[in-house]
């Protein structure tokens, strides 16, 4: 059971709808270190515009732009274009299938920490 109560406790917690309030009192209560459990998602990068993804993958807790994999698929797939200039299912693209690691990569605002 316990195990079974920590992983719905997880769920909630990575839940991008869930607030950050929210998130960060259940993953104290049960020990879940959001720094290493979360992963950027679909859902969470549908819910941002186009400028908010490229700052968040500028943050030091996210630094995406600079992985090679991303780097890699960006220039295969758009080469010769800034970031700022993909549209969002663009940027959407590259961050999920680029092969780049996801977990992790926890954005501020995910730890309730200004960026």
């Amino acid at each position: 059971l316990d195990g079974w109560l920590q992983g719905a406790a997880l769920a909630q917690v990575l839940d991008p709808g869930v607030s950050v309030g929210v998130r960060r009192q259940i993953g104290e209560a049960i020990g879940i270190d959001l720094s290493r459990e979360w992963a950027i998602t679909r859902e969470y990068l549908e819910a941002l515009s186009r400028s908010e993804i490229v700052r968040i993958g500028e943050e030091p807790g996210v630094d995406i732009w600079s992985d090679d994999k991303l780097k890699a698929r960006k220039l295969e797939k758009y080469k010769g274009k800034a970031l700022m200039s993909l549209k969002k299912e663009e940027l959407v693209d590259l961050v999920l299938n680029s092969g780049a690691e996801l977990k992790g990569r926890v954005p501020a605002e995910i730890l309730g920490k200004k960026g």
